[in-house]
């Protein structure tokens, strides 16, 4: 599946993508066997982003992004083990671009 949405993170607790056309929020899941080289492109320039923003540990970013992978449902297990949620893990990143930050998108 493909989807274009609002993304979120700080890097360390969360990571999701929220459209305010669709009713929910996707989470962003887990590592992949069809993960392609895409995804990690997209991590290393998150990174590359807080580092020069001097934030390497906690860094709140925002942007768009579209990529392609399967929707899944998670369970909360460490927080709440009766609550499921849905996540997309992605197995591509076709575009991003952070909202403000100096390093371009893809």
């Amino acid at each position: 599946m493909t989807v274009s949405a609002h993304y979120r993170t700080d890097s360390m607790h969360y990571a999701y993508l929220d459209d305010e056309g669709c009713e929910a929020t996707l989470q962003m899941g887990y590592e992949v066997p069809e993960r392609d080289a895409s995804v990690a492109d997209f991590e290393a320039a998150e990174s590359r982003i807080c580092v020069e923003t001097g934030r390497p540990y906690l860094c709140v970013l925002e942007g768009k992004l579209t990529l392609r992978g399967e929707i899944v449902w998670i369970s909360e297990a460490h927080l709440e083990p009766d609550i499921q949620t849905l996540a997309i893990n992605p197995h591509s990143v076709v575009t991003f671009e952070f909202t403000g930050a100096s390093a371009p998108g893809r």
